[in-house]
Formats: C-alpha cells, structure tokens, sequence
C-alpha cells in the first residue's frame, strides 16, 4: 500500500519528555498538486510571520517545494492552492 507523509508538531518544556500536539497534523497532503506527500518542513520566523518551506509530491510525478505561513501560531498554516 501506499505511505503517507505529514508534517506534525512534538512540543517539549524540559527537552527530554515531548509530547505530540493534540490537533496533528499541522499541515497534510491539501491540494492536487500533493496528494501523496507534505515533508522534510524547514520552518523560520520572519517579522512575525512563521514561513514553512516543504517537499510535496503526487503518487507519480517527481517532488516539488511547498509554501505555507501561519500568521497566528505556528500551529495553524495557510497555503496556496
């Protein structure tokens, strides 16, 4: 079968007990152009603006870089379709 990638949060206070985020996954295969794959997520802070760049890919077509920001949290993102 196939195997799907998502992009989830793991949060940590101490940096030795993580816990995973409740409302996983953060970001998710959202649009034709990436049904099989959103991963490999490098995220910055940039005048208050979270800017994620990823790897998205279709079941037959070779990978392709994603966008997404969230300009809340960090936790909720918005993409281009």
């Amino acid at each position: 079968g196939l195997i799907f990638y998502l992009i989830v949060l793991i949060q940590s206070l101490s940096q030795t007990e993580w816990m995973k985020y409740k409302d996983n996954p953060v970001l998710a295969s959202y649009a034709s152009w990436c049904d099989l794959n959103t991963d490999f997520p490098d995220v910055i802070y940039d005048q208050g603006v979270f800017k994620m760049c990823f790897n998205a890919a279709l079941q037959v077509a070779p990978c392709q870089l994603g966008y997404a920001v969230s300009f809340v949290d960090g936790l909720t993102w918005e993409t281009a379709a």
